[in-house]
């Protein structure tokens, strides 16, 4: 399998759908998924830190430390 960040346009052309059985809710290119698959992924992280900081709970680090876990 080849490497994601090696992927060609040729690669990312290719129709997915997204169904439920037979229920089709929508057809677009590989490509066209994962570009609105990374926004949602940022806004929905976003959305955790926001409520994480209202209740006073710590931010995690998700890929390495965060400002919460560093001492100055």
């Amino acid at each position: 399998m080849a490497n994601h960040r090696q992927a060609t346009e040729e690669q990312l052309e290719p129709m997915w759908t997204l169904r439920n059985g037979d229920e089709i809710y929508s057809k677009t290119t590989k490509g066209e998924v994962i570009r609105m698959t990374f926004p949602q992924i940022v806004r929905h992280r976003a959305q955790l830190g926001v409520h994480l900081r209202l209740l006073n709970i710590p931010i995690p680090g998700s890929y390495g430390p965060s400002a919460d876990e560093i001492s100055f």
